[in-house]
This record gives structure tokens, sequence and C-alpha cells, in this order.
């Protein structure tokens, strides 16, 4: 059984009817700043559309096809000529049914139980696999078509036209969507909530979430200062354009941000290391870096994801462990690696006297104790308890 989908009906249905048209909008936008991108640089870096693509059908399957389909169509009018029209429909419907097919793979593989919930390793795994085969597949397919119409600049390789577009591809996929699944769908689903309106004005929620995301904005800060240093120096001081891996330097300034503040936070900081890139490649960049400058955006945004997961997951795991031991056990004690007596919980630590010199007992005092313990009473085996209470005696 599927998850709903974020803009099911059960939406209030005066606020569902901006939600598809700003879809639509959002898509292209995107699309359009992607290829203002392609015609300044003359390459494929970025095409972020993608990603909004691969959100909605991972979100709500295939009954949202129809809203990136009808954009791709809207788009594609623009740079298609008519003569070709039957590249023109082909180029805008192959894409959107290989992201389609890729987000039916995942939502299957989770069972219905939430696909964007990418907050371990496995699904964050099987996530980047298949999200790079689908960009692979949109990659392949329109270049295909792209030259069969004549629209593919002669001199270009069709090995490069095709990993340059795949890369652009997977990067914009591989930082939207997510960014969209964890903050956009959690936001969407608030409209089935009739609200007051004063809880539900946009400016009040604009300023709460700003409030709310003070530390994580310092911290992007701190980034964008930090990269528009590491590629400003090289250029002043040796007047040579800086090398686009460089930029693997914020990398330890990623994790903090992963460690501090989670999944939520990091897919923000994958969103501004990628935009700040792409200006320093406009201002520093040369054309022939470009495979360069991709290569370094998706490394650091598939790292940012697996650091994110990683992270959460052991964090997750240790409350966990923390919660369920706690629970199950009447006595629950912890050494450190000094071997002294670090905490005691549990409902027997509770009820039973313990004396003053328990705390910071060494593990070889209480071991000693138990041993002429057990000469005394010739006991074979001893509850934690009786431990303490001869340690402390």
């Amino acid at each position: 059984m599927h998850k709903r989908c974020a803009t099911d009906v059960a939406i209030a249905p005066d606020r569902m009817g901006w939600v598809a048209p700003g879809y639509g909008a959002a898509w292209v936008a995107l699309w359009l700043a992607g290829y203002q991108l392609h015609l300044a640089t003359g390459f494929g870096l970025w095409y972020p559309a993608a990603g909004l693509t691969f959100a909605i059908l991972l979100e709500c399957g295939g009954r949202a096809l129809v809203l990136p389909v009808l954009a791709s169509l809207l788009v594609n009018a623009l740079i298609w000529p008519w003569a070709a029209w039957p590249y023109y429909l082909a180029a805008s419907l192959l894409p959107s049914f290989g992201y389609l097919g890729a987000a039916l793979v995942l939502r299957t593989y989770s069972d219905g139980h939430g696909p964007t919930r990418l907050k371990d390793l496995r699904r964050v795994a099987a996530f980047l696999g298949v999200a790079a085969g689908a960009a692979l597949f949109s990659a392949l397919v329109s270049a295909y078509l792209f030259g069969a119409a004549d629209l593919l600049p002669a001199q270009a390789p069709a090995w490069t036209v095709v990993f340059s577009w795949w890369i652009g591809e997977l990067v914009g996929v591989v930082t939207l969507a997510p960014l969209l699944l964890v903050h956009g769908t959690p936001w969407i689903q608030r409209l089935r909530q009739r609200l007051p309106p004063s809880q539900s004005s946009p400016w009040r929620i604009i300023v709460r979430s700003c409030l709310a995301a003070r530390p994580l904005l310092f911290q992007l800060a701190l980034s964008v200062g930090l990269l528009a240093l590491l590629f400003w120096l090289p250029n002043y001081f040796s007047q040579t354009p800086p090398q686009p891996f460089i930029a693997l330097l914020w990398l330890p300034v990623l994790v903090w941000i992963v460690i501090t503040q989670g999944v939520r936070g990091a897919v923000w900081a994958i969103l501004g290391f990628e935009l700040i890139l792409i200006a320093i490649f406009l201002i520093f960049g040369q054309a022939e870096w470009v495979w360069q400058y991709q290569v370094v955006m998706a490394v650091v945004a598939i790292l940012g994801l697996i650091m994110a997961a990683f992270f959460h997951e052991q964090s997750y795991n240790t409350v966990l462990f923390r919660d369920l031991a706690e629970i199950s056990n009447d006595l629950l004690w912890e050494f450190d690696a000094d071997g002294s007596l670090r905490t005691l919980r549990g409902y027997l630590a509770e009820t039973i006297r313990l004396h003053a010199g328990t705390a910071g007992a060494n593990w070889l005092r209480l071991s000693s104790a138990s041993a002429s313990l057990k000469r005394r009473t010739r006991i074979g085996c001893m509850m934690p308890w009786t431990l303490i209470d001869s340690a402390s005696s």
C-alpha cells in the first residue's frame, strides 16, 4: 500500500488551485536557468529541472507525470524547430518516462513506506544508484534526439556530450530532489490542515523558519566566505585561474554542518555549495575545465547525502540502544576507558541502597570484592547489586 501524495485531493480545495501552476512555473524557471547557463558556458553544467521532475514522481508516482511532461512540452517548443516535431515530442516525453520508471523502482523498493526518507545508508544508496541510472538514460536519449535533429555542435564528440549531459542531470537530481523531499513535502502537507490565518501566513512562516535556522545561516555564510577565499587567493597571488578541485577543501565544513544540523541542514548546504561553485565558474572558470567543475559538484552532493545518512543512522542507533537498554533492564551500568563506573541506572538502582563509595569505583575493585564475597558465601554466581554493596562496604 503506497503512501499518499503530498498534493493529493485531501488538501483543502481552496488551497489546491495553486499547487499545479506553482510546480509548472518552478519547473519552467529552473529549466530556463539551466538553459541560460548552457548558453553562457557552452556546456550543460547543471539541469535543476531534472531534480524537480524526479522529486514529484518519487512523491506522487505516475499520477503526477502530466506536470513535468506539460512543462517540458512548453519549454522545448522554444528551441525545437517545427519541422523536427517527432524529435520534439520524443525529447519532451522520454526523459520524464525514464525518471518515472526510476521513481517507481524506488517506491516499490521501499514497499510504499517513504522512499523520500533519506536518513539511512541503504535508502540513500538506492536513491543515488537509481538516480544515476535515470540521469544516464535521459542523457543518452536527449543527446541522440538532439543529434538526429542537427541541434548539437558538429565539432563536439558524442561521448563528451553524453557525459556532460549525464553529470549535469545527476547533479540536478542529487541537489534538488532531496531538498524538495525533505523540506517541500512536509510544507505542502501542512496545506491539508486548516490553520487560523495568523498561523498560516506565509510571511510568519518564513520569519519563524529563518529565526530557527540562524545557526545554519551562519554556517552557510561561512561557507560562502571560505569558498570565495579559496578561489580568490590563487588568482590574486599567482594570476592563474584556480583549480576546481580546490573546492574539496570545503568538505570539513560540510561535515560540521552535517553533524550539527543533520539531513535537513545538509541538503541546504549542498544546494548552497552548487550555486556558489556555478558562480565561481562563471567568474574564474575556463571552458576546458567544465568537467572538473561538474565532477566536484557531483562528488560533494553525493558525499553530503552519504555523510548525512551515516551520522543520522549512527545517532539514531545510539539513542535507540540507550532507550531499549533502559526499558529492558532492571540495572544498567557503564564503565569508562579507565575502568571506573560512570553511570548506574534502572529500577534496581533506584530501589536498592547505594553507598557513597559506589560512584567512580573501579571495575578491578568490584571484581576483587566479588571474588572475596564468593569465597565467604560459596555462591557460584552473583547479581550486580551484590557487587555494588560489597564494593562499598
